[in-house]
């Protein structure tokens, strides 16, 4: 048996999600990621498009909700929404994740790899941010 989360029709959600630092113009973001969607070749225009956004302990997270004209182009009207969008925040300015406040190259990114400094003469390690 075959179960799917569209019941056979021929609409299919698809997410696209982008991070970015605290420090921003949450309108200016939300304009550009609706462009983004609703200027897609894919985007089946009958259907909603919604903007969300959500406060995350490092970074802001915008999604995209939208639908695709052709549900087997899930997948790259998820990378043209991506792609295009991330093009837009670049142009807006400089608030992504890949450096924190204060920090000097080191990103808020909880996914960031660690660190690891070893201490001579001795068998601990400490892990760093």
């Amino acid at each position: 048996m075959i179960f799917n989360a569209n019941d056979g029709s021929r609409h299919l959600q698809c997410v696209a999600r982008f991070y970015l630092h605290p420090e921003h113009d949450p309108r200016q973001v939300i304009q550009a990621l609706e462009d983004t969607a609703m200027t897609s070749a894919y985007l089946q225009l009958l259907k909603p498009v919604a903007i969300l956004a959500s406060e995350g302990p490092w970074a802001t997270e915008y999604r995209i909700k939208a639908y695709p004209v052709d549900p087997r182009d899930q997948f790259r009207f998820t990378t043209d929404l991506t792609l295009r969008g991330k093009q837009a925040l670049m142009a807006l300015g400089p608030f992504s994740c890949s450096r924190g406040a204060g920090q000097q190259g080191r990103g808020m990114n909880p996914y960031t790899p660690k660190k690891k400094e070893h201490i001579p003469g001795s068998t601990i390690r400490i892990d760093r941010l």
